[in-house]
């Protein structure tokens, strides 16, 4: 096979690939935006597959924490950002964002951007939590009395007391109140202590949560027990309804560091068998500890507490040797999904504060790609014009190598999962450019051919034999800039360094073989005394 047949072979198998490649995003960018977006799941695979837009042209959320070092010591805050870091990288990861961005900043900040993320609050949560998972056993209903009526005492004590009467909170609250026993007057059918739970706060659980935090709790309850609300409101029976309040021990038996996976499953409930929860598998020291605390404690409660709220309470019916647990409770699919990501990921070593947010909204993100593709249509208009009327036939010749380059740069995003982004299309603007300047060279070069008396096919040879290591050494200086900013940069001078290396080699690949391949297929059977160059 001659060297043109490898080329042209070569340049379909090529061509092939690119195709491949754009076709997933052809199909994506085709459909409205709300079923591009949508929850359908060929709509979400189409999406894995497809070119990505970053933050500043699809929309989504750029956060700023903070790590919270009153708690670490200067040497420790190094490691715990990086614990940190990787922590909200796997729970970021299984919460299914496409091409996020998570970076250090500073000492002890981390940038988070989520490109095409709509639902703010629940990725504020889920990066936020601390997930301190404890397993406590639930204290016996003598205890729970005593704890609770310890509390009322203090309650009503502090709202009768000077320091409190004559705030709002307590106008408010002693308008509804019984003021002799005003916790115990919020609490649902206490105290029978029904439904395996101490008490239900029906309605406004924050109005139990305000007495609560009328006193200092340390001093008021036994120094081996806690309280502690539900996470979500139950079924109380008798069609009542609320947050359960339990009293538990303070020490937990176990932690969530016993905890090798989680995952979201349905049916876990056998008295609601199409409920949502979370099934565990603990790891064999969890496994051990399991044991143990079944063993011991059957017939009682263990709550599982995750960041000081219950989120369910079982009763231990029998020993569990094998170390699988479940949560179970009135939990969503999406909430029940978000608990096992954040039990999997781990715990965050300090606690992060969100210091900074900002919402991009998907009308920006238009108007970004609406501006900066005109700003690219207009470039690339004046270019094939400039190249077409100075160059003539040969000019054309440069449109087509042009419009394969960019091609197989869009191919290239695709293939490699990149993203594109603001300063990623000024990258693509950039090689536009440099791809011109190529063929320039390449046509200056057969046109000084030509004026030397050589006939067009040995004036192009020649052409592109003498500017062949010129674009070379241009491309390739260029190309290791793109690397040096792609190794060492961050956010959008990366995706600037990404689109600026693939277009480099598919301009390399485009001037010197493709344009050579067009003006061989044009000179290759008939004799020519003239070139329109």
């Amino acid at each position: 096979m001659t060297p043109y047949r490898w080329k042209l072979l070569i340049f379909i198998v090529i061509l092939g690939i690119a195709g491949y490649a754009l076709w997933p995003s052809i199909q994506l960018y085709r459909m409205p935006e709300e079923q591009r977006y949508g929850s359908d799941p060929e709509v979400a695979a189409l999406r894995e597959e497809s070119l990505k837009l970053g933050l500043d042209l699809l929309g989504g959320m750029r956060l700023v924490l903070q790590l919270d070092r009153t708690e670490l010591s200067p040497e420790e805050v190094p490691d715990a950002l990086d614990r940190a870091m990787e922590v909200l990288r796997n729970r970021i990861d299984q919460f299914g964002v496409a091409e996020p961005t998570i970076q250090k900043q500073g000492e002890d900040r981390i940038l988070i951007q989520l490109p095409g993320l709509l639902d703010k609050q629940r990725a504020i949560d889920l990066i936020g939590q601390t997930a301190l998972l404890e397993f406590k056993l639930v204290q016996p209903e003598a205890k729970t009395r005593q704890v609770i009526d310890r509390l009322d005492r203090a309650i009503a004590a502090a709202l009768s007391g000077t320091t409190v009467s004559d705030s709002l909170l307590a106008d408010s609250l002693s308008n509804e109140l019984d003021t002799s026993r005003p916790l115990r007057s919020l609490l649902y059918d206490y105290p029978s202590l029904t439904m395996g739970a101490p008490a239900v706060a029906p309605g406004d659980v924050s109005r139990v949560q305000d007495l609560l935090d009328l006193v200092d709790l340390d001093s008021v309850i036994p120094a081996d027990s806690q309280v502690a609300l539900s996470s979500k409101a139950s079924s109380a029976g008798e069609g009542a309804s609320g947050y359960h309040l339990y009293v538990v021990k303070k020490r937990p038996e176990m932690t969530g560091a016993a905890i090798k996976n989680a995952v979201m499953q349905i049916g876990l409930d056998p008295t609601r068998p199409s409920a949502s929860g979370v099934s565990m598998t603990m790891n064999a020291q969890g496994t051990t500890d399991f044991r143990r605390v079944t063993t011991a404690n059957v017939g009682k409660q263990l709550a599982i507490v995750l960041d000081n709220k219950v989120a369910s309470a079982p009763f231990i019916r029998s020993k569990i040797p094998n170390g699988h647990a479940q949560i179970t409770g009135s939990f969503s699919d999406t909430e029940a999904n978000d608990l096992a990501i954040v039990l999997r990921a781990g715990a965050l070593p300090a606690p992060v504060n969100i210091i900074e947010e900002r919402t991009v909204g998907p009308s920006l993100g238009r108007d970004s790609i609406q501006t900066s593709l005109r700003a690219a249509l207009l470039g690339a208009a004046l270019v094939v014009g400039f190249m077409a009327i100075y160059y003539r036939m040969s000019g054309l010749v440069a449109v087509l190598a042009l419009v394969l380059n960019i091609t197989f740069l869009f191919a290239g995003l695709a293939l490699f999962r990149g993203t594109l982004t603001l300063p990623g299309i000024a990258g693509i603007v950039l090689t536009i450019g440099m791809a011109v300047d190529a063929n320039v060279l390449i046509f200056e070069r057969i046109r000084e051919e030509l004026r030397s008396g050589k006939r067009p096919r040995l004036a192009i040879a020649s052409g592109f034999d003498r500017a062949f290591t010129t674009i070379l050494d241009a491309n390739l200086t260029t190309l290791i800039s793109a690397v040096v900013l792609w190794s060492f940069g961050t956010g959008p001078i990366k995706g600037f360094a990404v689109t600026l290396g693939i277009g480099i080699l598919a301009n390399l690949y485009t001037a010197v073989v493709v344009t050579r391949m067009v003006f061989d297929t044009i000179t290759a059977n008939r004799s020519m005394d003239e070139l329109s160059i």
